[in-house]
This record gives structure tokens, sequence and C-alpha cells, in this order.
């Protein structure tokens, strides 16, 4: 009796664990950007919560919401800058072990920047 099973090359093998390799990259590194954006948004709320614990509402003034907007852009702009300036280290950053180091470097650059605008402002 034939069987159905037909072996499959190596190549062919090989060329589908890269396709596969490559979706898994593409989906890690658009979930680390993501969670980066994320982390820095959440460093900005963090230093406004810090300096006006007394009174949240006051966050919702079109001058602090301004100030919360260029926050957002400065600590962005920056950390797309210093931390993302090639794409290889980008990749090596989305790897398993460093994705807690990678937000929590995001976390620091909205609060720092965050901080520094507001005591500016």
């Amino acid at each position: 009796m034939p069987t159905a099973n037909k072996h499959t090359s190596r190549a062919v093998l090989e060329e589908r664990l890269r396709v596969l390799e490559d979706a898994r990259t593409k989906r890690r590194m658009f979930m680390v950007t993501f969670g980066v954006y994320f982390a820095m948004l959440l460093g900005v709320l963090t230093s406004q919560a810090i300096v006006m614990h007394d009174n949240l509402n006051a966050v919702l003034e079109p001058l602090e919401l301004g100030q919360l907007g260029g926050g957002i852009l400065v600590a962005g702009a920056l950390y797309n800058k210093i931390e993302q300036s090639d794409k290889n280290d980008f990749i090596g950053m989305s790897k398993k072990g460093n994705i807690f180091r990678v937000l929590r470097v995001a976390f620091y650059h909205g609060l720092t920047w965050m901080t520094m605008l507001g005591a500016w402002w």
C-alpha cells in the first residue's frame, strides 16, 4: 500500500523556519515598540501624579494638557534618538531577556523628561 507522506526537502523546511522566525521577530518588535510608548506615557503621567498629588483634577486644565503633550513628544523624540539609533540594536533589545530593561528605560525617559519639562514650564 503506497504511503501518502512525501518527504519535504531540508531547504524547504529551513525556508519555512526562517519565515516563521521573521514573523515572530516582527511581532516581538511591534509589541516592544508599543510597550515602549506605553511605558513612556506611564512615566509622564507618573511624573505629573507625583507633582500634583494634592489636586489631580488640575491635570485636565489646557495648560497642563499641553505640558503633558509636550512631555510625551520630547520624551518620545529623545528616546528614539538615543536608544533606537540603530535598527540592529533595536532587534537585540527586543530579545526575550532585554524587554524588561527596555521598558524600564522608556519609563525613566518619560519620568525624567516630564519632570524636567514640568520644572521648566
